[in-house]
């Protein structure tokens, strides 16, 4: 079976380097991305490469919710994990796992395996 990657899009750079290193370590194959728009452009034509998408929720231009959205309205098998330092975000809570920042390395690595388990 084809490993799939994972798709971590968040506007703070240092977030999304370190959740790509540790992912990585694990065996992950992972794509990162600091702009909704960018990482949308890009994914849009590859969804069916991708197992999971990290998205941050608060995000300029394009919150991650949205985002996120519009990924699974291209690929409805697409996971996600939404994260956000705000309690108080509106999300599709049928397609996807909430996480609050901030987020332990060991809580992120648990939650991605037993995603793709699912």
């Amino acid at each position: 079976m084809l490993a799939k990657a994972i798709a971590i899009i968040d506007d703070e750079a240092d977030l999304a380097t370190l959740f790509r290193e540790v992912l990585e370590m694990e065996g992950f194959k992972v794509c990162t991305f600091t702009d909704p728009l960018e990482a949308f452009d890009k994914l849009q034509k590859r969804t069916e490469e991708y197992a999971i998408v990290i998205s941050d929720y608060k995000m300029p231009t394009m919150n991650g919710n949205e985002l996120c959205n519009k990924l699974i309205g291209l690929n409805p098998k697409l996971k996600v994990i939404l994260i956000s330092a705000y309690d108080n975000v509106e999300y599709n809570t049928s397609k996807f796992t909430f996480l609050n920042k901030p987020i332990p390395i060991a809580q992120l690595l648990k939650i991605v395996k037993e995603t793709l388990a699912k």
